[in-house]
């Protein structure tokens, strides 16, 4: 796995964490973040077809490196808001915010290290388009809701 491919997997989870964190519109209902937890663990064990012991093994590893990317997420975010006054200012902020990027993917390989020590490869391969196509699939209801198209 590459790093630009890690990094655009992190990238994904951190718009899909961000887009549930946001309000959502009142006709819809909103799903609460262990709601949503369980039915990520219910979707993933159910598609990479994980047995009790190896979702408890990929869960216990998967959201360990979930709380760790939002912690690094946040922090991405909050530099962005920053509102620099000098060329030099730019320039040192945009280079903090691409270090954090490449700690996230960093991050991440680490932990997908990790997850093939814990798991199958075959499974966890599966976990992760079953986790790209929820990602997928939360992005285009966000674009749907935003252009009024019908569900």
């Amino acid at each position: 796995m590459t790093l630009r491919h890690i990094a655009t997997i992190a990238i994904i989870t951190l718009t899909a964490a961000s887009t549930l964190a946001q309000p959502q519109p009142s006709h819809r209902p909103t799903m609460q973040p262990r709601e949503f937890q369980h039915k990520i663990r219910q979707e993933l064990t159910r598609q990479a077809d994980f047995t009790a012991e190896e979702a408890d093994a990929f869960f216990r590893i998967y959201n360990e490196m979930r709380e760790q990317q939002r912690t690094l997420g946040q922090e991405i975010h909050q530099l962005k808001q920053q509102q620099p006054d000098t060329d030099a200012e730019l320039s040192t902020l945009i280079l903090t915010i691409k270090q954090k990027q490449v700690a996230m993917a960093e991050l991440e390989h680490d932990y997908y290290k990790r997850l093939l020590k814990a798991v199958p490869p075959a499974k966890l391969l599966r976990a992760m388009r079953a986790e790209d196509d929820i990602h997928r699939r939360i992005v285009q209801g966000r674009r749907r809701e935003h252009t009024g198209a019908p569900h």
